[in-house]
């Protein structure tokens, strides 16, 4: 997160059990209703930290309980921020270069529902939806932190 001050923030830390993803999922919505933000900015914001919660639980604990991930959320006057952070292994360079640009791995035919693979657009979905999106590594806690750009600031103030 940075270092200007945020006008809100919160603090999510859940047990590595997929069942969590949802309930962060169902939080983080509700904070973003409760500060004015419209339902597409909302959802996507929503849908992000679910599928990065899910992808720590899944791919950094591989579904083991008793670990943690943490969902920091910051609202500052002009945009959301969003950091994951987790203990679990690391992703792999090929995601995080995917991540940072863009590039899917799957090769598919968009106009072929068939061809879409049933799992692992979460990364791309999570590039497309955020207006930045950076993942670091320490060696020990993974952080990946999303920033979603407010489209009316107005808004933020009204409800806060």
């Amino acid at each position: 997160m940075e270092s200007a001050k945020a006008v809100k923030w919160i603090r999510l830390t859940i047990a590595s059990e997929l069942e969590g993803a949802t309930l962060v999922g169902q939080s983080v919505h509700a904070i973003c209703v409760h500060l004015g933000l419209d339902e597409t900015t909302t959802f996507g914001i929503e849908l992000c930290v679910v599928e990065s919660v899910t992808n720590a639980i899944r791919h950094g604990y591989k579904l083991a309980a008793g670990n943690e991930v943490t969902v920091n959320l910051a609202v500052f006057d002009t945009r959301v921020e969003v950091e994951v952070a987790d203990e679990g292994l690391s992703m792999p360079e090929a995601n995080v270069q995917a991540l940072r640009q863009g590039s899917s791995v799957f090769d598919f035919d968009e106009n072929d529902l068939d061809s879409v693979p049933e799992g692992g657009m979460g990364l791309q979905i999570i590039h497309a939806t955020m207006d930045g999106v950076d993942y670091v590594t320490d060696g020990k806690t993974n952080r990946l932190r999303m920033v979603k750009n407010l489209p009316e600031p107005e808004a933020l103030h009204a409800a806060v």
